[in-house]
């Protein structure tokens, strides 16, 4: 598991393939292991939003060791992140 996370964070980090629509748009696709991804260029720093690092834990696959993700076809757009779980505000 750590050996493919650190193949993808290398991939995206040495990824020179960069599309640039227009100066207002500063979206990027790179290519990964597992195909292309888009991102942002946000305070200087490149952003890449929703990446599975494992496939998916359901069906034969619960309770199981992390499996790699699956290879896609195309661009996987960037997603939002998911709303963190509420907490008490003393104990955060």
């Amino acid at each position: 598991m750590m050996k493919f996370l650190s193949q993808l964070l290398t991939c995206l980090a040495m990824a020179t393939t960069v599309v640039c629509a227009n100066s207002a748009d500063l979206s990027l696709v790179v290519q990964t292991e597992n195909g292309k991804v888009a991102g942002a260029v946000r305070n200087g720093a490149k952003e890449f939003r929703g990446l599975p690092f494992a496939a998916a834990p359901v069906g034969d696959l619960r309770w199981e060791l992390p499996q790699p993700a699956k290879p896609w076809v195309g661009v996987r757009e960037p997603v939002l992140l998911a709303v963190p779980a509420r907490s008490k505000p003393d104990l955060i």
